[in-house]
């Protein structure tokens, strides 16, 4: 039996958030079952929004699209999972 809590992984592509206003950002995030978010401590950077979603199918090819945003509040261009 695996000691490894279950988790939703998930990734965000956000357009251009505060922390790296000239780019696209990719971040991975994991939801444990009890719907905590963590995010992971890696990312990735982009100049386009087609060089991250191109990533986040070479990187992650079992996820889908759920919901594309374009939020200029929260900065979530798209998130995969």
């Amino acid at each position: 039996m695996s000691s490894e809590i279950p988790y939703l992984q998930m990734a965000i592509i956000y357009d251009h958030p505060t922390d790296h206003p000239n780019s696209f950002v990719v971040r991975e995030w994991r939801v444990s079952a009890d719907g905590e978010p963590e995010a992971a401590a890696s990312f990735a950077l982009f100049d386009t929004a087609a060089q991250a979603q191109a990533y986040v199918r070479s990187e992650y090819p079992d996820m889908e699209l759920v919901e594309q945003e374009n939020d200029p509040e929260t900065c979530v261009f798209e998130i995969w999972r």
